[in-house]
């Protein structure tokens, strides 16, 4: 061979390795395109769709096959990432011309684009801020103590009982008087004591007894009109009722108001 048959078989042979390395480099990229597929199909069966997402996003990167849009959308979808899912599925309709089920396909994706409609319709709604209507607290009603009249009951049930005991003790006054007016020392006055001690002591329990019940009704008077407070009726008017006895029976009345 002479020296041009050799340069001529030099360059051919430089010209079949240019040649068939992009055609190697080209065999092996879809040999890994095909793998991470299959792992991503894998992933997909199991639910785990993240995964799945990730090895066909590598897949598309290795063969630029634009027929894995729809695998990265039904990963989206599944994710509830709606936004990407109508991406990747409207890349898939524009760039691949054949597909036997593209007016399913195109109805998927109608029906998606409702849906991300419909969430951020009821987002809107949700975080819409309502200023709500200025409303005063409730006032609770004014205290009006309590609207018993104590001192007053007090005081006529203490009239009450004086008037039951003095006309009681009154009754035996007068029966006693009329024993003791039917003794023969009577028109003389020369009873002994022990016939007429009870005569006193009746007139003297009488006497108290209409005393105190004349006492209770003015107290309870009293206290009928005037204010009844915890320390009103402490203040306002004070009542101290005191037997008498001596030469004239009968109770002793004293106060403040």
């Amino acid at each position: 061979m002479n020296g041009q048959g050799w340069l001529l078989a030099l360059a051919a042979s430089a010209l079949v390795v240019m040649l068939a390395t992009p055609v190697s480099a080209q065999q092996s990229s879809d040999e890994q395109a095909r793998l991470h597929y299959q792992v991503a199909a894998s992933y997909y069966e199991q639910a785990d769709y993240e995964s799945a997402l990730r090895e066909f996003q590598s897949a598309y990167r290795l063969s630029q096959r634009p027929q894995l849009f729809f695998n990265i959308s039904l990963c989206y979808q599944q994710l509830e990432n709606l936004d990407e899912a109508i991406t990747y599925l409207e890349r898939y309709l524009n760039e691949v011309t054949e597909i036997e089920n593209r007016a399913a396909l195109e109805l998927r994706l109608a029906n998606l684009r409702t849906r991300r409609d419909q969430r951020e319709a009821q987002a809107t709604d949700t975080t819409t801020t309502v200023t709500p209507t200025e409303t005063r607290p409730e006032q609770p009603p004014p205290s009006t103590g309590d609207s018993t009249n104590v001192p007053a009951i007090v005081g006529f049930s203490i009239a009450g009982v004086g008037l039951i005991a003095g006309a009681i003790f009154t009754g035996l006054l007068f029966a006693e008087d009329g024993r003791v007016s039917g003794l023969p020392c009577a028109e003389s006055r020369t009873c002994p004591e022990s016939e007429v001690s009870s005569l006193g002591t009746y007139a003297l329990v009488s006497d108290i007894s209409w005393g105190v019940s004349l006492a209770g009704a003015i107290v309870g008077t009293v206290f009928l009109f005037v204010p009844t407070g915890s320390s009103a009726s402490a203040d306002i008017a004070s009542l101290r009722i005191s037997p008498v006895a001596g030469q004239v029976n009968g109770v002793m009345l004293s106060g403040a108001f």
